[in-house]
């Protein structure tokens, strides 16, 4: 099957009527994957205990040509789409409650990176946020991170350019489709990402315009693709606090940076510390610390471990090692195991002190 057609029933899936991702997780699992279920008749899907008027939606008449339309758009303009299950989806956000059916990607960066950190904060951003998000992520960039967030005004916008400055790929994840951008002063940025390796997301498609309502979901999408979220400066009310209390829900974990007690803009960082959502955030090592992100010490007995392991013991082992804390989702992805094999497997090693739980659903080696 070619792109176009991948595309194409990516795209459609998320056009059937009444498909969330709960559904969508049971029609794929029915069908056997998003090709077989379109080419799974009406009557089969119901022999599948699909209901009738969901399985007739399916096959609603000019579905898939509409669908077959808009990939074709994402095709010229050198966009990728992906959906909830299928290749190419990110792990992190196929983890979540509520992810999107569908994602709309243009741009290289790899959505399972081994680290990435979103930073949200205020459009209201002062002097002190500004010099705080810089430094940070001049901090982080050893660390290989990649930095998510949703080229807004104030905190977000500094990140991206922050990130761009010191040569951290950088993701936007936008409320709107990828064919315009909002706002449009930011475009200049937005391209350069691209150019160094960063990329656009969006759940929404591809000519879509900006819409108010669109931005609490686009929010979600900034917390379930990260391992942690950063609010740099926040008000008590907005979309950073939202996105904060979302990574939170998601188990993801939540960083809070101080400020003066008497600016606005500290209200909400103040308040997520004080009701224990977020750690409050003073130093980057702190958060590398709280993540697991210690640098290697792998000794001769670890080392012999390894040796001695065997099949899927030691494939496992030799991920962790390579890549550091990693999400259980990214873990099964990497060794193409179901979530009770990958359960069982991270059981037995744990039983056996080779590797620990971190916060975040992240697995690390049990270093001596």
């Amino acid at each position: 099957m070619d792109r176009l057609e991948i595309f194409a029933k990516s795209i459609a899936l998320g056009m059937i009527e009444g498909v969330g991702p709960a559904t969508a997780r049971k029609l794929l699992s029915l069908a056997g994957g998003v090709d077989a279920l379109f080419e799974t008749t009406v009557s089969q899907l119901v022999k599948l205990e699909v209901p009738l008027k969901l399985a007739q939606a399916v096959h609603e008449s000019g579905l898939l040509n509409l669908a077959r339309y808009q990939a074709e758009i994402v095709l010229a303009h050198g966009g990728e789409v992906s959906h909830l299950g299928g290749e190419g989806y990110p792990a992190r956000l196929a983890s979540c409650a509520d992810p999107p059916v569908v994602l709309y990607k243009k741009g290289s960066a790899n959505l399972d990176a081994p680290r990435l950190i979103s930073i949200v904060g205020t459009r209201k951003v002062t002097e002190y946020g500004k010099k705080i998000t810089d430094q940070f992520i001049e901090d982080l960039a050893p660390y290989e991170v990649t930095i998510v967030s949703g080229l807004a005004y104030g905190v977000d916008i500094q990140a991206h350019r922050s990130a761009l400055r010191h040569g951290v790929p950088t993701i936007a994840c936008l409320g709107h489709g990828l064919a315009t951008m909002y706002p449009g002063e930011h475009m200049p940025e937005a391209r350069k990402m691209l150019e160094d390796g960063g990329a656009w997301v969006s759940e929404f498609p591809w000519k879509s315009k900006a819409s108010p309502k669109n931005f609490p979901s686009r929010n979600r999408v900034i917390a379930g693709l990260s391992d942690a979220t950063i609010v740099i400066e926040s008000a008590s009310k907005g979309g950073s606090m939202i996105t904060a209390r979302i990574a939170s829900s998601y188990h993801r974990e939540v960083f809070a940076v101080p400020g003066q007690i008497t600016r606005e803009q500290s209200s909400g960082c103040h308040r997520l510390i004080r009701s224990m959502i977020a750690h409050l955030l003073t130093d980057v090592r702190q958060l590398a610390g709280e993540l697991g992100w210690e640098k290697k010490r792998v000794e001769s007995q670890q080392l012999q471990l390894n040796l001695e392991m065997e099949g899927e013991e030691r494939s496992l082992y030799e991920v962790i090692l390579e890549k550091g804390p990693i999400h259980v989702d990214l873990l099964q992805h990497a060794l193409g195991m179901t979530s009770s094999e990958i359960s069982s497997l991270l059981f037995q090693m744990e039983m056996k002190g080779l590797i620990r739980l971190l916060p975040g659903q992240r697995w690390d080696l049990l270093r001596s």
